[in-house]
């Protein structure tokens, strides 16, 4: 996937995005973990700035960029591909009530904004169960809890061995009606039973980064658990994806859309191999530079040498001319002495 995540990439540099809402990897600047520009104090205009490499900015409207999605790994905290820093002070809640502490595969809803550096940083992070409740039932990596089917896989972090009559709260991502992937599983102490979503409505931003799953609505695509309209795009269901989207009057219209294999992406990883690719694409115009100034100097040489022969050319033209010159001066001295001998031998024989 980092591979094909990378070529892609490449083609984004070499000029091959297109302008209009498209599948299309959004890495360059924001989702590859470059340094998208979020708005509110601060935040710059133009240059490393907007979604998917196209160049379209964050405007900036309502006070930063909204990001929905997982925490895939600390140094800071990165969330669809965007690494926002925690501001001193950091405040933690949870839709449950209470607090806890930050943890990979935890499903989180913040706001970016620009510190004083021009980093994306936060000063609040909600944790976002979609599923808590007591677990009816356990099947290998199935759970029960409140009617909703939980998965399991090799990724899910937290707790692990849970048992049937275990209270938990499930961060998890939707994979159809009433099933899910949890991505991560935390005790319930205080026994909530819940499913939630989390609401577009209730970002205060006029961007935003969303994680999500493709699900089909009477025939149409849409990004669960939001039910975010996916223009049409050919994606099948159940397709992991992160959305570049807008705040368009009191609606949310989709820019752009990267699938993913796998929530746990690699983004650092990711950013390293795009620094490669940007690394080897400037190498690659470099070596055309070069190439084309020595074909140019090539040329220059070439006609500085067709210019050499050329005057050696004249030279000689100018030394025949001079030579014949001369010998257009001795002919006409010859005819002279010829006339003068002619006039002399007449003078003679009259005499």
């Amino acid at each position: 996937m980092m591979r094909w995540l990378a070529l892609l990439l490449f083609a984004l540099l070499s000029g091959c995005a297109s302008d209009q809402p498209t599948r299309t990897a959004m890495l360059d600047r924001g989702f590859g973990g470059t340094g998208l520009t979020v708005c509110g104090p601060g935040a710059h205009a133009g240059g490393d700035s907007g979604f998917g490499g196209t160049g379209h900015s964050a405007e900036c409207g309502m006070g930063g960029t909204g990001v929905i999605g997982t925490i895939t790994d600390f140094g800071s905290i990165w969330v669809n591909g965007l690494e926002i820093e925690l501001k001193p002070g950091l405040r933690v809640d949870t839709n449950l009530g209470g607090q806890v502490k930050l943890g990979i595969g935890h499903q989180v809803i913040t706001t970016a904004r620009p510190d004083a550096q021009g980093r994306p940083a936060t000063d609040r992070v909600r944790v976002f169960y979609a599923v808590a409740g007591q677990v009816s039932a356990r099947n290998g990596d199935s759970l029960t809890i409140a009617g909703q089917h939980i998965t399991l896989d090799g990724e899910t972090r937290g707790l692990r061995d849970v048992r049937q009559g275990d209270w938990v709260a499930v961060s998890a991502l939707p994979q159809g009606e009433s099933r899910w992937l949890a991505t991560r599983i935390d005790p319930n102490p205080n026994r909530v039973s819940r499913i939630a979503r989390p609401q577009l409505d209730s970002l205060d931003t006029s961007r935003a980064l969303l994680q999500g799953t493709v699900m089909h609505r009477d025939g149409h695509p849409v990004l669960a658990p939001y039910d975010l309209p996916l223009n049409n795009l050919d994606l099948h269901d159940g397709t992991l994806a992160v959305v570049a989207a807008q705040r368009e009057a009191r609606h949310w219209q989709v820019e752009q859309i990267e699938t993913l294999r796998h929530w746990r992406v690699d983004w650092q990883q990711m950013r390293s191999q795009m620094q490669e690719v940007r690394a080897l694409h400037h190498q690659m115009r470099e070596s055309r530079e070069m190439r084309e100034h020595g074909e140019d100097l090539r040329e220059m040489r070439e006609q500085s040498e067709d210019l050499h022969e050329a005057r050696e050319q004249q030279e000689h033209l100018r030394e025949q001319q001079e030579n014949l010159r001369e010998s257009r001066e001795l002919y006409e001295q010859q005819e002279e002495l010829r006339e003068e001998r002619e006039t002399w031998r007449m003078d003679r024989d009259q005499d």
